[in-house]
């Protein structure tokens, strides 16, 4: 490389400015997700509003850190599932904590009450259909994000063209 071609206070600039912007990512979520006083209802649900592209915004992002190099490989994608397989296991045995200790000491619902509440056939068929899960309702978008990286498999394989054009109508139909 010839050195002073790049000029690095761009790919800093670059770089800063895109966290900026996912930071204001987070804060919108946590905004969407915010329970408005009643006497502000309406400025809630016009925040809420304003605050939607967050949550499109962090699909892209995982998408374009899921390429290397805009190339999608094998090992990426496989370190990809296995990273979010982790945190949808750990965030989802310590909500699972949570609301169990929530329902037991807060709402007086005992432990077979709860599942018996939440583990009902139309609960499941929503979960297996339109991504809602059963009982950690905040974790959507991390099972909805593993479908689309477990879903990107097919996009690797080139003899089966028929399933790409599948798992991208599916995958497309988890982000609605």
């Amino acid at each position: 490389l010839i050195q002073g071609a790049f000029d690095m206070s761009i790919i800093t600039s670059r770089k800063s400015t895109f966290d900026i912007i996912k930071g204001l990512a987070c804060v919108s979520v946590v905004l969407i997700h915010y329970g408005f006083a009643a006497e502000y209802k309406w400025l809630g649900d016009v925040i809420k509003v304003m605050c939607r592209w967050a949550v499109p915004f962090f699909f892209a992002v995982s998408g374009y850190f899921l390429l290397s190099n805009g190339v999608l490989t094998a090992e990426r994608l496989i370190k990809k599932i296995k990273h979010i397989t982790k945190i949808l296991f750990w965030s989802g045995f310590f909500y699972a904590v949570f609301v169990f200790i929530w329902n037991l000491f807060i709402s007086h619902i005992s432990s077979a009450e709860f599942v018996a509440m939440r583990l009902t056939a139309p609960k499941i068929v929503r979960f297996i259909v339109i991504n809602q899960p059963f009982y950690c309702l905040p974790l959507w978008f991390l099972l909805a994000l593993f479908y689309c990286y477990f879903f990107s498999i097919f996009f690797l394989c080139d003899r089966i063209k028929i399933c790409k054009w599948i798992v991208a109508s599916f995958a497309g139909v988890l982000l609605i």
